[in-house]
């Protein structure tokens, strides 16, 4: 079986620099069963981190079917992928993909975003970070438990986005 394979062959697979290497590596892994998956968090994490975009984005499945089936592995992904979109970009692309596997294949645990983070995110200096923030606002900060001063904030933020949700939250509290 796949799973008697030690961690670290499919982990050098995975770092590979040839794209057919990456591409076994990624089979073999979508082969493990989602016990042994699971068990495997910090394999995954490095995946979905990894400096090679086909990689972060061939994961994507596996972490879709992981966080179906467990969501305190979901709930964990979430916060550590959070953390990422406000750290410095350690490789180019790496915050659009994390934005893309958190609004998507982790979208079902994000209510577990502390609103701290989510206001922390607003702030954040990355672009990614940002529109995470103004999603989370928009989906699950309520306008009425901002304060004028925080809406007339997000009402100067950079972003569009974030001065359309500004308005349509003044609206509803007029």
């Amino acid at each position: 079986p796949v799973e008697t394979l030690p961690e670290e062959l499919i982990q050098a697979m995975l770092d590979s620099n040839e794209a057919e290497i990456r591409t076994i590596g990624l089979v073999i892994l979508a082969k493990y069963s989602d016990e042994t998956l699971l068990k495997r968090k910090e394999s995954l994490t490095a995946a979905c981190s990894s400096p090679l975009a086909d990689v972060r984005q061939a994961v994507r499945p596996i972490i879709k079917r992981l966080a179906a089936k467990d969501t305190d592995f979901a709930k964990k992904m979430v916060e550590d992928f959070v953390k990422t979109l406000l750290r410095k970009e350690k490789y180019d692309g790496l915050h659009q993909d994390m934005l893309h596997l958190l609004t998507n294949e982790l979208e079902g645990q994000l209510q577990t975003v502390p609103r701290k983070i989510i206001f922390r995110l607003l702030n954040s200096k990355y672009s990614s970070g940002q529109v995470l923030g103004i999603a989370l606002v928009q989906k699950y900060v309520p306008s009425s438990s901002l304060s004028v001063s925080n809406i007339i904030r997000l009402a100067n933020h950079e972003m569009l986005a974030a001065r359309q949700t500004a308005w349509k939250m003044f609206n509803e509290n007029i």
